[in-house]
C-alpha cells in the first residue's frame, strides 16, 4: 500500500511515496551535511585569512600591536579589579564602590 501527500507547502520529500520518501530523505541529509562541512571550511577559510592579516599587520606596525596588548591587558585588569571588588563587598556596592547598607 502506498500513500501520497498533497500538501502544497511540503518539502520534496514528503509527496513521494513511502517508500520513496526515506531515499529523499536521506539524501536531504546527506546534503544538509555536506552543507555543513562546506560552512565549515569557509569558517576556517576566514579565521586563517584574520591570522594572515593580524600577524602582518603586527610585522608592519609592531609599536601599534604592543600598545593594543597593553591596552587590552589594561582593560583586563580593570576588569579583575572590579570583580574583585564586587566580590569583596558581597556583590553589592553603590557607584563610588562602598558596601549599600540594608
Amino acid at each position: 500500500m502506498t500513500i501520497e501527500t498533497d500538501y502544497t507547502a511540503a518539502t520534496d520529500f514528503t509527496k513521494k511515496k513511502i517508500g520513496e520518501a526515506e531515499d529523499a530523505a536521506k539524501d536531504f541529509a546527506t546534503k544538509a551535511v555536506a552543507e555543513e562541512r562546506t560552512l565549515v571550511a569557509r569558517a576556517q577559510a576566514a579565521i586563517e585569512q584574520a591570522v594572515e592579516t593580524t600577524v602582518e599587520a603586527v610585522r608592519e606596525n609592531p609599536v601599534a600591536a604592543a600598545a593594543i596588548v597593553g591596552g587590552v591587558a589594561a582593560v583586563a585588569a580593570g576588569a579583575a579589579y572590579g570583580i574583585s571588588k564586587l566580590t569583596s563587598t558581597g556583590g553589592e556596592a553603590d557607584a563610588k564602590g562602598g558596601k549599600i547598607s540594608k
